[in-house]
């Protein structure tokens, strides 16, 4: 028979791990989290996950802080990395599905878009047909003249743009259509860049005629949160401007926003970034005109070695101008580690995060050592994330003083 003193001491062995302190059981918790497991419904809305022409599989990957998605289409089968590009590929091959499956459509039309589910849904590297192309023949010929010289002397300044001039009298048609049609003329989708050659061939020829205004969409997620008015003027130079003629046009405007040279040229001549990702990224700097530090945005973007790296700079840029005009403003810029930092008047920093899914992992805890707030600093550092927290990822970051907002996670 056990003596109270005895049963004390079982009692005591057995409720140990349950009176343990917290922080005793944080020590035990391994030091960092697994990828979360989800599945696309988990993580994205109704409208985005189906739609007339696109489905997106229901498994799903992670790439960091990133998820991988299957998007079935009617042109096949797209692997992309980023939430912002499953929206830009479901717009896209709704845009098509429209378009070339109109009722009263010519038999080009439709055998286009039999032919488009011939070509390989892997996004092309290189862009070989050009959408830097010049006015029809007859038409414009000063400004034609200009742009022949400019394909004779280069001028290419991403992976984006063509180094031939084969298809060169149709540029202008492709950039018209994509602008009507809410495509970028530099998408990586070869679907995208095979229907706008075609069509734009074609229209340029004088052999057909398509009222594409009446089949545009609206633009879907992150595009329609943040669509600002100067926004249309990035549709507008990316329509009328070959990308040699955006190049200049976007070195002009951040020089006379008194960034140097040695600053905005690697930025402009930075390959992985296309036309589209510029223009919108400097057009968004002269939101935050007054903003000491502007060349951080550009520092941080010049270092993009992918698509979606790409995307990610530019909705960083897009989302501090946004701040900067609505949301209380900013006193400067300044870049740590590619994540450019606002501070506001009352003297709190704000980043933003447009990411899928935030766990706590090695590289996220060396960049919330270099990015946490100052020892002395008034207030934690609010960081907006587009995606989703997993509680260790949250109570992590709280404890360094961080103050997350999950601004867009639907």
């Amino acid at each position: 028979m056990l003596t109270p003193r005895i049963r004390l001491a079982v009692l005591a062995v057995l409720l140990a791990p349950l009176l343990r302190p917290a922080a005793a059981v944080a020590e035990d918790a391994p030091a960092y989290e697994a990828p979360p497991q989800a599945v696309a419904g988990d993580v994205l809305p109704a409208t985005l996950m189906k739609g007339p022409h696109h489905t997106v599989r229901p498994k799903i990957g992670q790439d960091r802080l990133q998820h991988t998605y299957e998007v079935e289409t009617d042109f096949g089968v797209y692997a992309v990395t980023s939430r912002r590009l499953v929206e830009i590929r479901a717009h896209e091959a709704e845009v098509l599905s429209r378009v070339t499956k109109m009722e009263g459509g010519s038999e080009f039309v439709r055998s286009l878009g039999k032919s488009l589910a011939s070509i390989p849904t892997g996004a092309v590297e290189l862009v070989l047909d050009p959408a830097d192309g010049f006015k029809k023949i007859g038409r414009g010929l000063s400004k034609t003249g200009l742009r022949v010289r400019d394909l004779i002397t280069g001028g290419r300044t991403s992976n984006y743009e063509g180094s031939t001039g084969g298809n060169a009298f149709y540029g202008d048609e492709q950039r018209a259509m994509a602008a009507q049609l809410g495509l970028d003329v530099y998408s990586t989708n070869p679907q995208v860049r095979t229907f706008l050659r075609e069509i734009g061939s074609a229209r340029a020829a004088g052999s057909l005629g398509v009222d594409l205004a009446s089949l545009a969409l609206p633009v879907v997620g992150f595009a329609a949160v943040t669509t600002a008015k100067w926004q249309a003027d990035v549709t507008r130079l990316l329509r009328d401007k070959t990308p040699l003629e955006l190049y200049r046009h976007n070195a002009r405007t951040l020089t006379e926003l008194g960034i140097p040279r040695n600053r905005w040229e690697p930025f402009l001549r930075n390959p992985h970034l296309s036309p589209r990702h510029k223009t919108t990224i400097t057009r968004s700097l002269t939101e935050m005109a007054t903003v000491p530090g502007l060349a951080a945005v550009l520092a941080a973007a010049t270092q993009t070695r992918d698509e979606v790296g790409a995307l990610y700079h530019e909705q960083q840029a897009i989302l501090l101008s946004h701040v900067h005009r609505e949301g209380g403003g900013l006193t400067s810029l300044r870049n740590v580690r590619h994540v450019v930092l606002g501070l506001q008047p009352v003297g709190r920093e704000v980043l933003f995060l447009p990411v899928d899914h935030v766990y706590w992992m090695e590289p996220l805890a060396r960049l919330a050592e270099a990015l946490r707030p100052a020892p002395g600093a008034r207030f934690p550092t609010r960081v907006h994330v587009r995606g989703r927290v997993t509680t260790r990822a949250r109570a992590e970051l709280e404890a360094r003083r961080f103050e997350l907002v999950t601004d867009f996670a639907r």
